[in-house]
């Protein structure tokens, strides 16, 4: 997720001139833009979302939310 979302940033900043304040809004807005498809930038999005919590208020994630997000990313 840090490698895509540093791309992501990249872009926003050398292609389209943007700066965002968040991992989850960087894949938003290239969804909006029509860089990514939208599905896809939800998706992430929200696997950026589970980084932040995992990254900084991980003592607040139980064991069943991370089970359930990636198996419901995976599509199993």
């Amino acid at each position: 997720m840090e490698a895509v979302a540093s791309i992501c940033l990249h872009l926003l900043i050398e292609e389209y001139d943007e700066r965002i304040d968040s991992f989850p809004g960087c894949f938003t807005r290239l969804g909006e833009l029509g860089v990514l498809p939208r599905g896809l930038a939800e998706r992430l999005a929200s696997a950026a979302r589970l980084r932040n919590l995992l990254v900084h208020r991980y003592w607040v994630i139980g064991d069943k939310r991370v089970y359930e997000s990636v198996r419901k990313g995976l599509g199993t």
